[in-house]
């Protein structure tokens, strides 16, 4: 396994930002993980705001750690 560090979005009304590291067999499975993790409330994202329209998750940015 390698290390990802991957930021994430979290977006709907407002946008909120996670710099997150993940463990992963390549880039692409560490994003899907980050992705699944926070569609599961398992990630706290940065001046973290409440959204009346639901969240969207997506990656910015992810690099090899």
């Amino acid at each position: 396994m390698v290390k990802y560090k991957i930021q994430l979005s979290e977006y709907g009304t407002v946008a909120n930002r996670a710099d997150i590291i993940i463990k992963a067999k390549n880039k692409r499975e560490a994003e899907q993980i980050a992705i699944d993790m926070a569609e599961n409330g398992e990630i706290e994202f940065i001046e973290s705001s409440d959204s009346i329209d639901g969240w969207n998750y997506q990656v910015e940015d992810s690099m090899r750690v």
